[in-house]
C-alpha cells in the first residue's frame, strides 16, 4: 500500500514537471508579431479577447511536451502575454512554444493544437 502511494505520487510529479502548467486565466491574451528575440516587429500587437479562443490557447501552452536538451532555435514568429508571463511561439513543424523565463527549455504543441493556434493567431493577423 505504501510503495504503491510513494509510485502514485512519484508519477504525478513526474507529469507535473514535463508540462507548463499553472498559467493564471486572464480575460486577454496580447500577440507580438517577432522580429528576433527580445524584438517585436513594430505596430504588430493584437488582443484576443474571445473566451475559447483564450482557453484554446492556454490549454495548448500547459500541455505542451517538454523536450529533452538545451533548446537551439530559430528566431521566434510570435510572442504571448498572458498575465504576467510571456511565451515565444512557432509554427514549424508540430509548433513550439518557450516561456520567457526558461529559455533553455522548449516544449512542443501536441498533435492538432498548432492548427488550432495557428488559426486563431493568423486571423487577428489578417
Amino acid at each position: 500500500m505504501k510503495k504503491s502511494f510513494l509510485l502514485c505520487i512519484a508519477t504525478i510529479l513526474f507529469l507535473a514537471g514535463c508540462s507548463m502548467g499553472g498559467i493564471e486565466e486572464v480575460d486577454e491574451i496580447t500577440i507580438n508579431e517577432m522580429l528576433s528575440f527580445g524584438e517585436v516587429k513594430p505596430d504588430s500587437s493584437v488582443t484576443i479577447t474571445d473566451a475559447e479562443d483564450i482557453e484554446i490557447l492556454i490549454e495548448g501552452i500547459e500541455n505542451a511536451k517538454k523536450e529533452p536538451g538545451i533548446a537551439d532555435v530559430v528566431d521566434p514568429e510570435f510572442e504571448l502575454l498572458i498575465g504576467e508571463r510571456k511565451f515565444y511561439l512557432w509554427f514549424v513543424g508540430e509548433g513550439s512554444v518557450m516561456d520567457q523565463e526558461d529559455t533553455h527549455t522548449i516544449y512542443t504543441l501536441k498533435n492538432g493544437v498548432r492548427e488550432q493556434f495557428e488559426e486563431i493567431v493568423l486571423q487577428e493577423f489578417e
